[in-house]
């Protein structure tokens, strides 16, 4: 809820490790969290905790990349400082996607 990022997008598969730990012998959704979050959300129609939250995720997603491109330069074995081509980079929000999140509550 306060925007802490605790695993970023390096960590891919410790994300998914959550996900199934989070979800394992599970087949159906907890209803009772499920209630909870429509009545948060008015059944989905006021998402705006979470707007912020995704705005928090994707600039942490662009500090990220742009790190990545930072500690490459020069690592190419020439010690070259060669920026990625511009086709090859995000360029806003739009060329990032979503692909799923979870909510996790106490």
């Amino acid at each position: 809820d306060d925007g802490t990022i605790r695993l970023g997008s390096t960590n891919a598969e410790r994300i998914l490790h959550v996900f199934d730990a989070a979800t394992k012998d599970r087949e159906a959704p907890i209803r009772e969290l499920c209630d909870w979050f429509d009545v948060e959300t008015q059944h989905g129609s006021d998402m705006s905790t979470y707007d912020e939250l995704l705005r928090e995720c994707t600039a942490h997603v662009w500090q990220e990349y742009e790190s990545a491109v930072w500690r490459q330069l020069g690592t190419n074995g020439n010690a070259s400082l060669i920026l990625p081509e511009v086709s090859d980079s995000p360029r806003n929000d739009e060329d990032l996607e979503l692909v799923t999140w979870l909510v996790i509550r106490d």
